[in-house]
C-alpha cells in the first residue's frame, strides 16, 4: 500500500466566537518535476499523471494534452466558486468572473443550486485570508498557478475525464460520490467526455482530485481545466495569396518545399536590405514594388544607381525574393517587404576584361551596404584573389560590424562546390534539390556545402520580352541560393542585432532532414547531423523565423 500523508487546511473563524474547523484531507505523497520520475511517452500521457498536494505550495508535475506540465501555486490571485445571491466577497478584488453555464444534460436539482453560483479570479490568496464574510459566501476556491517559464495558469473547479467505455458511467458514478462531485456538463458528439464540477475543497482542489481520479486508473483521461487556453487566431493567420501562379511555386509549400506559409505570417523581411549581385533586375516588371526594388551600383559601367539589366538571370532570382504578394499579378516572392538592390555585372553574358575587379568592387558595395547578400554565380576551378580578399576582410565590415549574411550557390555541374563560394567557412553555400527531396542532378556538393533548397521547375519573374513581361519557369542552384538568402532576410526582420554567423547559425540547424539520406555527426559541422551532398538539410522558413524568435527572450 501506498504512503500517504495528511494536511490540514485551516480556515479561522475569529470573531466572537473564536472557532477554529480543521479538515483533514487525503491526499499523494509529494512528486515534484524531475524528469527522472516521469519517463512514460507521450501517447502515455493519460496513465502519466503525478502530482502533490497542491495547496502545500509545492510544484505539480503531470501529463497534459500531451505535454508534460509543471505547475507552482502563485497566491497572487486565487480562482473561488460563490453564492451569488449573497455578497460577494468584499475583501477581495475581482479580477475576472462569470456564471456557470447550466446545460440540457443537468439535472433539475443540480442546474438550479449552480445557477445560484458564479465563479470569479479575485486578486490575492483567499485561502491565506479568509473572513467571516468569505466563509459564508465561498463554497470552492484554489491558487493560480505558474509555470517554469513564468505564464500564469489557471485552473477551474472543472475536470474533464473520458470513459474508457460508454457503459463506464457507473464507475463514474461511484467516484462522484466519493469525491463530492457532479456533472457540469456531458459531450454529445463526444460521449466518453464528461466535464465534472469539484463544488466544495472537501477533497482539496480541482487539481487535487484530478489527480486522485488519474491514480484510480478507471478513467482513460482526466485532465483539469485551464482558464483561457485558446485564443481566437489574429488575421496574420494564413491566406493563400491572390497571386494567380502561387499553386505553381511548389517550392513555398506543401512536401519537400522550404516551409514558407507560416513564416509569412511571422515575418516579411521588413526593414531588410539584400543585394544581388547578379546580371540586373528588371525593376519596372510590373510584379515588382519600386519603392522596395531598386538599382544601386553596375561596376561593369562604374556608375551608381545604374538600372544595368544584361538577361533574365538577375529578374528571376529577384522574382524569387522580391515578387510582391497579394496584387493579383504573377507569383509571390519569400519576403517582398524587403528592399532589393540590384548590383550588376554582365557575368558570362559578354566577355569582360577586368571582370574580377569589377566583381570585387561588386561585392564590397553589397557587403558594406546590405544586411545580406546573394550571388549566383562562381567558377568550379578558380577565383582571382581580389575576390576572395574582398570576401575576407569585408564580409565582417557591414552591419555596425555584425556582418552581412553572404550567401553563394554551390554551382551547377555536378561535382564540387565551386568557388568562391568554397573559399570561407563563413559563407552559406546553398545547393539545390527537387520535389522529392533528392539532390538535383546538377547540384555542386561536398565538404563545404551547408543546406539545400528547391531548384527544380522553379517558377519564377521573366525578362522583357517583346514589350510584354514574362514568367518563367527555371532550375539550378541559383534560384536555390536566393531563397535562402530570402529565409535570411525574414530571420534578421525577426532579429536585427543577430550576427552573419548567428543566422547562418539558425538556417543550418534549422534545416529538415529530407531525401531519405544519411545524416551523421562530423567534423568541423557543429549544427547537427550533416550529409555530403544535402549539407544540413533543406531549408526551413518557419523553423528559423521561430529560432530568431526564440532569440529575442534571451
Amino acid at each position: 500500500m501506498d504512503i500517504r500523508k495528511c494536511f490540514i487546511f485551516k480556515f479561522n473563524i475569529m470573531k466572537t466566537t473564536k472557532l477554529v474547523f480543521a479538515l483533514f484531507i487525503v491526499a499523494n505523497i509529494f512528486v515534484g518535476c524531475d524528469d527522472s520520475l516521469y519517463d512514460a511517452p507521450v501517447v502515455e500521457q493519460t496513465k502519466s499523471i503525478k502530482a502533490s498536494n497542491v495547496d502545500r505550495g509545492e510544484a505539480v508535475s503531470f501529463w497534459y494534452g500531451g505535454k508534460k506540465m509543471c505547475l507552482t501555486p502563485d497566491y497572487s490571485s486565487s480562482f473561488i466558486v460563490y453564492n451569488s445571491d449573497k455578497n460577494v466577497v468584499a475583501s477581495h478584488k475581482i479580477l475576472s468572473g462569470g456564471d456557470f453555464k447550466p446545460t440540457a444534460s443537468f439535472p433539475a436539482t443540480r442546474a438550479s443550486q449552480s445557477q445560484r453560483k458564479k465563479w470569479a479570479i479575485v486578486e490575492g490568496s483567499v485561502l491565506q485570508s479568509r473572513s467571516v464574510k468569505d466563509d459564508a459566501n465561498i463554497c470552492y476556491q484554489s491558487p493560480i498557478y505558474k509555470r517554469d517559464n513564468g505564464d500564469i495558469v489557471k485552473l477551474s473547479n472543472l475536470i474533464y475525464v473520458m470513459l474508457k467505455s460508454q457503459e463506464d458511467s457507473t464507475i463514474m458514478y461511484e467516484q462522484m460520490k466519493k469525491y463530492s462531485l457532479s456533472i457540469y456538463s456531458h459531450n454529445q458528439f463526444m460521449p466518453e467526455w464528461y466535464s465534472l464540477s469539484c463544488d466544495t475543497n472537501a477533497y482539496g482542489t480541482a487539481l487535487d482530485v484530478c489527480l486522485l481520479l488519474h491514480d484510480t486508473g478507471l478513467f482513460e483521461v482526466v485532465e483539469p481545466d485551464i482558464i483561457g487556453a485558446y485564443e481566437q487566431l489574429s488575421v496574420t493567420a494564413f491566406q493563400i495569396p491572390n497571386d494567380p501562379y502561387y499553386n505553381q511555386q511548389w517550392y513555398l509549400h506543401g512536401a519537400n518545399s522550404i516551409n514558407w506559409e507560416e513564416a509569412s505570417t511571422l515575418a516579411t523581411g521588413e526593414n531588410v536590405e539584400v543585394g544581388l549581385v547578379d546580371t540586373g533586375v528588371e525593376c519596372s516588371h510590373p510584379d515588382f514594388d519600386l519603392s522596395y526594388v531598386k538599382p544601386l551600383y553596375d561596376a561593369h559601367e562604374n556608375s551608381w544607381y545604374a538600372a544595368g539589366m544584361y538577361n533574365s538571370h538577375g529578374t528571376q532570382n529577384a522574382g524569387v525574393i522580391a515578387a510582391v504578394k497579394n496584387n493579383n499579378i504573377g507569383i509571390t516572392g519569400i519576403c517582398s517587404k524587403a528592399r532589393l538592390s540590384s548590383i550588376a555585372d554582365p557575368l558570362d553574358e559578354i566577355d569582360c576584361i577586368n571582370q574580377a575587379d569589377h566583381l570585387a568592387s561588386d561585392l564590397y558595395v553589397a557587403l558594406t551596404e546590405c544586411d545580406v547578400v546573394n550571388c549566383s554565380w562562381g567558377n568550379p576551378l578558380y577565383t582571382a584573389t581580389e575576390i576572395l580578399n574582398v570576401i575576407k576582410y569585408y564580409k565582417d565590415w557591414g552591419r555596425n560590424g555584425k556582418g552581412a549574411v553572404l550567401v553563394f550557390a554551390s554551382g551547377k555541374n555536378g561535382g564540387n562546390v565551386y568557388t568562391p563560394a568554397n573559399s570561407n567557412p563563413d559563407i552559406l553555400v546553398v545547393g539545390a534539390c527537387d520535389a522529392n527531396g533528392k539532390k538535383a542532378d546538377f547540384s555542386c556538393y561536398g565538404s563545404t556545402l551547408d543546406v539545400v533548397a528547391p531548384g527544380v521547375n522553379i517558377l519564377t519573374l521573366g525578362f522583357q520580352n517583346n514589350s510584354s513581361y514574362s514568367f518563367e519557369i527555371t532550375q539550378g542552384t541559383s534560384v536555390a541560393s536566393p531563397q535562402v538568402a530570402a529565409i535570411a532576410a525574414l530571420v534578421l526582420s525577426i532579429n536585427p542585432d543577430l550576427t552573419n554567423i548567428e543566422v547562418n547559425d539558425i538556417i543550418e540547424k534549422t534545416a529538415q532532414k529530407v531525401g531519405g539520406y544519411s545524416y551523421t555527426i562530423t567534423s568541423g559541422r557543429p549544427n547537427g547531423t550533416w550529409n555530403n551532398y544535402m549539407g544540413y538539410g533543406l531549408v526551413d522558413a518557419t523553423a528559423a523565423v521561430k529560432a530568431a524568435q526564440a532569440t529575442l527572450s534571451k
